[in-house]
């Protein structure tokens, strides 16, 4: 059914993955005013707003998600990240840290709360964070909405060539 909730998530989706947010955030609109009970329907949102450089309604969105879902692996990442972006590190470091304990092998959370505990001046912390991140997945690319350069990584042992472009700072499926 083109109008249920399931199918506003996939569409919300797969509009994020063409990096088109403006679109992604329609459906996921959509899919909330269906159920908005459903948090990966706000998690969706909240990432669509992210993806727009609207922090606020981002943050307010993937609130929402952990309040319908505590248990939500990423409401708490996505949450956790956006705190982080906008500079709340106790907030960012209580959902980095949820979200890593409902699954350990979110390596960009890893590296979120690598920096989190960097900027407190707590090295060996990050370290053991970077170094969690670096073995779940070798290497991250995030592309910025609005790169500023682009670089040809040239790596070894056969793992190939990879175009990077400004990093940010989220991970989604």
């Amino acid at each position: 059914d083109a109008g249920s909730p399931d199918a506003f998530y996939v569409r919300g989706s797969a509009l994020l993955r063409l990096r088109r947010p403006d679109a992604a955030l329609e459906a996921f609109r959509q899919g909330v005013a269906e159920a908005p009970s459903q948090a990966r329907l706000h998690v969706g949102l909240g990432d669509a707003y992210a993806e727009l450089d609207r922090d606020a309604e981002s943050i307010a969105a993937l609130s929402r998600a952990v309040a319908l879902d505590p248990g939500s692996k990423w409401a708490h990442a996505g949450l956790g990240a956006m705190l982080y972006r906008t500079g709340d590190l106790a907030g960012a470091e209580l959902h980095c840290r949820a979200a890593l304990a409902a699954d350990p092998d979110l390596a960009m959370t890893h590296r979120n709360l690598a920096g989190i505990l960097a900027e407190r001046g707590e090295a060996d912390a990050a370290q053991a964070h970077r170094e969690a991140a670096f073995a779940i997945a070798n290497l991250f690319v995030a592309r910025a909405p609005q790169p500023r350069a682009t670089v040809l990584a040239l790596t070894t042992a056969d793992t190939g060539n990879v175009q990077i472009g400004r990093a940010s700072c989220r991970e989604r499926v």
